[in-house]
């Protein structure tokens, strides 16, 4: 077993992060092909150069710009707070005595609430947005709360 593995081993928390970490990756990877996908297909560019050997120079169809919007803006607000909230798991998982089932509550929390909050973005679905993402936030609060009482515990 390699050191890291070893580290792993010892606290389940690293583990359930590096799940979280990739699964909010895939997430934000597929909402960016999504939308490039659907410039391609509709011929929907800002520029033409955004567009290289694909655009026609043609207007693209209205109702992709719509599409592509929400698309960018999903990304967007992902590429916020998926930040802050992965930077709370992994001060949680380095920091805190993690117990392996509150850290995968959290983990799972943060990550479900995160798929909810784009899906909800993506249909329009208000109040439903605003609850997946202050679900998310709870985890994410409560993973630096933890941290941090745990850090000054000691």
């Amino acid at each position: 077993m390699t050191s890291t593995q070893q580290l792993v081993a010892a606290n389940p928390a690293l583990h359930h992060f590096a799940l979280a970490a990739a699964a909010l990756s895939l997430k934000m990877v597929a909402l960016s092909v999504s939308a490039s996908t659907t410039r391609v297909l509709t011929n929907s560019f800002e520029t033409k150069e955004d567009g290289g050997k694909w655009a026609t120079g043609e207007k693209g169809k209205p109702w992709a710009q719509g599409v592509i919007a929400r698309l960018n803006a999903c990304l967007t607000h992902d590429t916020v707070n998926n930040v802050a909230l992965l930077f709370a798991g992994l001060a949680y998982a380095l920091v805190a005595k993690p117990d392996a089932e509150v850290s995968k509550r959290l983990f799972a929390t943060i990550v479900g609430a995160r798929y909810a909050h784009s899906l909800a973005y993506l249909a329009h679905l208000q109040p439903w947005r605003a609850v997946a993402h202050f679900v998310a936030y709870s985890a994410g609060i409560e993973a630096a709360v933890r941290a941090i009482g745990d850090a000054t515990a000691n």
